[in-house]
């Protein structure tokens, strides 16, 4: 009887083993698995509102940004001038010199770029003492056109001891309607 004993606990807890295992693989295993499908959908879900979320933030944002650049592109259209305007481009550019204590002896265009913007390249030849020059210049691009210096060329006049030079500008308007 004692062999029947000894025996028969090993029996006893091999078969309360195999039906922990048999519980832990028909319930506890698809319970984790159906958990585990539960917490991927659930994540995967979280991450589409986060995403939404800051989707929403972003479009905000762009809005933002697009009101102004709006307003930004408004100011620029507001100083390019039509091309119709162009010889009152010209009379400030003249206003300017004369106003800075500068000659301007000759405007000379150069070349053309025609797009939704036309810009014109002129060349100035001036005469005047340095600081006078680089007031003028300074009035060009703060004035109420689109001028841009692209190129400054100065030399010495001994007569007069005035600077003599050439100022490049591009003056930017609006395409003809």
């Amino acid at each position: 009887m004692s062999s029947y004993h000894k025996y028969g606990w090993k029996i006893a807890s091999g078969t309360v083993l195999l039906i922990a295992i048999a519980l832990i693989y028909v319930a506890v295993l698809p319970y984790l698995s159906l958990s585990l499908e539960k917490y991927q959908v659930l994540r995967s879900q979280q991450q589409s509102i986060d995403f939404i979320v800051d989707w929403k933030k972003e479009l905000a944002n762009l809005e933002e940004k697009k009101k102004v650049l709006a307003s930004s592109l408004q100011k620029v259209q507001e100083g390019v001038p039509s091309a119709q305007d162009f010889p009152k481009v010209i009379e400030m550019i003249f206003k300017t010199g004369q106003n800075s204590g500068i000659l301007i002896e000759r405007i000379q265009p150069k070349a053309d770029e025609k797009g939704k913007f036309n810009k014109k390249t002129l060349q100035l030849e001036i005469k005047g003492d340095y600081h006078k020059i680089a007031h003028f210049v300074n009035k060009l691009e703060q004035g109420a056109f689109q001028i841009r210096i692209i190129g400054i060329e100065l030399g010495t006049s001994t007569k007069d001891e005035l600077i003599s030079g050439k100022i490049s500008l591009v003056v930017t308007t609006m395409m003809e309607a």
